[in-house]
């Protein structure tokens, strides 16, 4: 198992414990001394390591191997989530971080049932990063994707700049002529992929053709139409076959 950390806490061979690492370590998983895990430094290194000492406050150790991370390869995959409603922004960010995910945009667009008050955001962005970490921890990955603020429709299409070696495709249930399939096989393979995945209720048409203005492709992920949280999850498997 490894652990993402923050390399500010590392001093030597000695980590000091956040409050989650410590409810998680000593609480939740039972660590103890002799114990084996791996600490993934910032986007620098992963130390694999025995455990000499931890309590509360810190752990010592003995590093048994020390990597370079080298970078993610192949194309980066940005997903452009629209919130959900419930607990379903969980779901599809724990799957889509395993399935290989290298940034999230959490959007409000029209349809979003959710409203999220400038002032929660900073608390809602927090909460997402815990399950982002999770979920590379849970996959054994050491990258962990880039979380954007929450930001409006509006702001996403006013800052967006789709390049000559990016692919920006919006699975849309009104589609009935071009695939995603058919859209990925229609260029080489790009430097990085967008993804934009609308809320319960879709994209409206309008939205739709505004992110058609920008550069975004609509695409079909078949003639049955998906929940919110199996759209995301499809679209990223069906473009990882593709990939692999």
């Amino acid at each position: 198992m490894h652990f993402f950390i923050d390399p500010s806490d590392l001093t030597g061979n000695t980590l000091r414990l956040s409050e989650a690492l410590r409810h998680h370590w000593l609480d939740v998983l039972r660590l103890k001394t002799g114990d084996h895990l791996s600490i993934v430094v910032g986007k620098e290194k992963i130390l694999h390591v025995r455990i000499m000492l931890l309590n509360s406050e810190l752990m010592s150790f003995d590093v048994l191997k020390d990597e370079v991370l080298v970078g993610r390869q192949g194309p980066r995959l940005v997903l452009i989530q629209s919130y959900p409603k419930g607990d379903k922004m969980a779901d599809i960010l724990n799957a889509c971080t395993q399935l290989g995910v290298s940034e999230v945009i959490p959007i409000l667009s029209s349809r979003t049932v959710v409203r999220i008050p400038d002032a929660m955001k900073r608390k809602k962005e927090s909460r997402l990063r815990r399950i982002l970490m999770s979920a590379a921890e849970q996959s054994e990955s050491p990258f962990l994707p880039m979380l954007h603020p929450i930001q409006s429709f509006n702001q996403f299409v006013e800052a967006f700049s789709l390049k000559k070696n990016e692919q920006a495709l919006v699975p849309w249930e009104e589609e009935r002529q071009l695939s995603l399939k058919q859209a990925l096989t229609m260029k080489a393979v790009p430097q990085v992929y967008y993804f934009f995945i609308g809320p319960e209720g879709g994209l409206s048409s309008e939205e739709v053709f505004r992110l058609s203005q920008i550069g975004f492709q609509s695409v079909s992920l078949g003639k049955s139409i998906l929940r919110v949280e199996i759209a995301a999850v499809t679209a990223v498997s069906q473009l990882q076959f593709f990939l692999s």
